[in-house]
């Protein structure tokens, strides 16, 4: 139980099994409220300084970004995407961005081109609804393409090449893709994308402190400490990690708010300290962009998947392996500096050192229901059909 782990911690054990404690009652009381009405106590919660409303953002051109904090670039005259760079120097920096549409695919590479981004990050559920129109949630913008687009591809300042897939073995969704860019001067980059494709958009209050709730947080979790992992320790920082959801907004601001704690999470010392810090980071984001953290769901995931984290202390629990899909990707592990490693003739690959746990260390591990929580060349300018105006919300 919490006092054999905290026994087991020795120093610093004491604390973080009261954390538990905490984030524990907490996540049972919201669990009977049937909501967490703490969430809606935060400021800047929508739009509270002008945003840009253009036929290149989802969502019949609303959920624009603030303009003062739009992303400045050369190489595109427009497109959806607010830097989240004022989290403090400990925090890798991130550019918040909405789902490509067909007509923004250009755009959006040229983006990661000129920011020099290694790593982009998707997290829209394979179900979200796939389009351009109003009501259209996510498409895919790396090949392979259709025809018609792979014909305007082939066109774009900076041409897009999938050299390969590979899946987690831990985390049910998550796959990572091998991208390779040419630009100017048929200069060539490579970019890694994952997609977690597991993470439902919009679930209802009631879903806080149920089991579906807590696998979800779990498999955020690993997604996180991966990622954490690979920027501060594989990844030039410099260069800022593309994020996106569907609207850029609700599950990207949870996951960079998830990563800003894990780094932050020793200085925590009581509730109050928690609580403090997580409004901080919700409302530092929101100065940036707007609705981050967008449902209150949102909210108590990142409670969740802190708890889960101080129960499982151990940096093993949380190693990742990979199973080849299709392609070649060896480019990827250059960059990651690492050793491509096989099984049975079928690479199993690990971003952290590679580790086989017993299976049943991990359910124990995921199983919460004893908690008793609710059964730098620039391409050319992309211009296109702009038309955005400046509107203010109260």
């Amino acid at each position: 139980g919490r006092a054999a782990r905290s026994s087991a911690r020795g120093s610093g054990g004491a604390e973080a099994a009261a954390m538990e404690g905490v984030l524990e009652a907490k996540l049972r009381r919201w669990a009977d409220l049937g909501e967490a009405p703490e969430y809606y106590e935060l400021a800047r919660r929508g739009p509270y300084k002008q945003t840009i409303v253009s036929e290149l953002n989802r969502f019949g051109g609303q959920m624009g970004p603030y303009a003062d904090s739009l992303l400045p670039l050369q190489s595109v005259e427009y497109i959806n995407a607010s830097p989240i760079d004022n989290l403090g120097e400990n925090v890798p920096g991130f550019v918040a961005t909405m789902c490509p549409k067909r007509s923004t695919f250009a755009h959006f590479w040229s983006m990661v081109w000129e920011i020099e981004s290694q790593l982009v990050v998707n997290l829209t559920h394979e179900r979200d609804k796939v389009g351009s129109e109003a009501s259209d949630k996510r498409e895919q913008y790396w090949p392979p393409y259709d025809e018609r687009m792979a014909r305007e591809a082939a066109q774009w300042p900076v041409r897009v090449r999938n050299l390969g897939c590979e899946s987690c073995e831990q985390v049910p969704g998550l796959l990572r893709y091998a991208i390779e860019l040419t630009g100017p001067g048929e200069q060539k980059r490579l970019v890694m994308l994952y997609w977690y494709s597991r993470w439902l958009d919009f679930p209802a209050s009631s879903s806080i402190g149920t089991q579906p709730f807590f696998d979800n947080a779990w498999n955020v979790l690993r997604v996180a400490i991966h990622l954490s992992a690979l920027l501060t320790s594989t990844l030039r920082p410099r260069h800022r990690t593309v994020c996106h959801c569907s609207a850029g907004v609700g599950r990207t601001g949870t996951l960079i708010a998830l990563l800003r704690l894990l780094v932050c999470l020793p200085t925590l010392q009581n509730e109050q300290q928690f609580d403090s810090f997580v409004r901080e980071t919700i409302e530092l984001m929101r100065e940036r962009r707007l609705w981050m953290v967008k449902t209150d769901v949102e909210y108590a995931l990142l409670y969740g998947a802190i708890l889960l984290r101080l129960r499982n202390p151990s940096e093993e629990m949380f190693n990742l392996s990979w199973r080849l899909v299709e392609g070649d990707i060896s480019a990827m592990y250059t960059l990651l500096n690492m050793p491509l490693q096989s099984t049975t003739g079928t690479p199993v690959l690990s971003a952290v050192s590679h580790s086989k746990m017993d299976e049943e260390e991990i359910d124990n591990a995921r199983d919460i229901s004893h908690y008793n929580v609710t059964s730098h060349s620039t391409p050319p300018l992309i211009r296109s059909s702009l038309s955005c105006d400046t509107i203010t919300r109260n």
